[in-house]
């Protein structure tokens, strides 16, 4: 029951139904400003419930990515946070390739069709990653009782 509120009280807006019609007919990339951070959470979350897809969110900031991720697993929504490179200049210090560990398995996920709102920031979108062919012919899936 919550879902349907939820969804009724954002299509009370006549501009989630604007940027509906958007998504519906791929009009895209679509923007929406001026909503408070649960807001944005209640309009994306009724979008993606009624359109059944995934979506690529842009947010200013790591923080903002954290925050916006939280308010949408309260809808219900399944979300990935797209990590962005972090330069370190120092020699002393062991670099880490976890960020492309990261990257590597939500995009997996997005070739797998998943329906996950992936959060990044317009540095971490415009980051080099691998074309979607090439990911799919070199990922490789194990099962336990599986044969090579």
């Amino acid at each position: 029951m919550s879902e349907d509120l939820f969804g009724s009280l954002a299509f009370a807006l006549p501009e989630t139904a604007e940027l509906f019609e958007c998504v519906e007919n791929r009009r895209l990339p679509a923007g929406a400003v001026g909503l408070p951070a649960a807001g944005k959470a209640l309009v994306i979350s009724a979008l993606l419930k009624k359109a059944g897809a995934g979506a690529l969110v842009l947010v200013p900031d790591r923080a903002s990515a954290r925050n916006l991720a939280a308010d949408l697993d309260f809808f219900g929504v399944k979300t990935e946070i797209f990590p962005e490179k972090v330069f370190s200049f120092r020699t002393d210090v062991p670099r880490s390739r976890d960020y492309e560990r990261e990257r590597l398995r939500i995009l997996c996920g997005l070739g797998r069709d998943e329906k996950t709102v992936v959060i990044a920031t317009p540095a971490a979108a415009a980051g080099f990653t691998v074309p979607p062919g090439e990911l799919s012919a070199r990922t490789l899936f194990c099962k336990v009782g599986g044969t090579a």
